[in-house]
């Protein structure tokens, strides 16, 4: 009973946001993420990562990812930075931890609490970023007609895009069937 799911029945329905549904030591570990990071100057911290280490390997994970996954909450969500700090030294190394579907999933639930960022870049930050790279002076005109380009496709600002042919033009008559002659 140790790993029931939780939301399988509405009856079971727990306070957690629908999205992942996680078993009792998940929700422990996820618990205790979030105590050590809102409490950063606790004197504490070093009693969380030893909890974090113990309640990481009950749900499968290996040291080096809970410290992943701790630095991905406070580094919210940038990559290279949670490697580094984490003590992830190569990239091989750094792509095994990203990678693994228990890490993602940890950070996904801790992602729908508010803690971080998801793995996966909503629309609106993919907007923002290529947004921020047609108005950057600094790159060569090539990468800002890119990121133009791939914006106007992502906002949905040129649909005809990839047909081949001319535009197809359908009137459609609508006739009320209940109506008189329309005289």
């Amino acid at each position: 009973m140790a790993n029931d799911l939780v939301g399988v029945a509405p009856q079971e329905l727990a306070t957690e946001p629908a999205g992942v549904s996680l078993t009792r030591q998940e929700r422990r570990f996820l618990r205790i993420l979030y105590m050590y990071t809102t409490r950063t100057n606790d004197n504490r911290l070093k009693e969380f990562d030893e909890k974090l280490v113990r309640f990481g390997d009950r749900i499968g994970l290996r040291p080096v990812d809970v410290a992943y996954i701790k630095e991905w909450v406070v580094c919210k969500g940038e990559h290279w930075m949670a490697c580094e700090k984490a003590g992830i030294p190569y990239e091989l190394d750094m792509r095994k931890a990203y990678r693994n579907p228990q890490v993602r999933r940890m950070i996904n639930a801790a992602a729908e609490k508010g803690l971080c960022f998801s793995t996966v870049a909503s629309r609106d930050e993919l907007a923002d970023f290529y947004t921020q790279r047609i108005r950057s002076e600094a790159l060569p005109e090539a990468f800002r007609d890119n990121a133009a380009a791939s914006l106007a496709r992502l906002m949905g600002y040129n649909p005809d895009e990839g047909k081949s042919g001319g535009n197809v033009n359908v009137m459609i008559n609508c006739v009320n069937p209940y109506g008189g002659s329309g005289e």
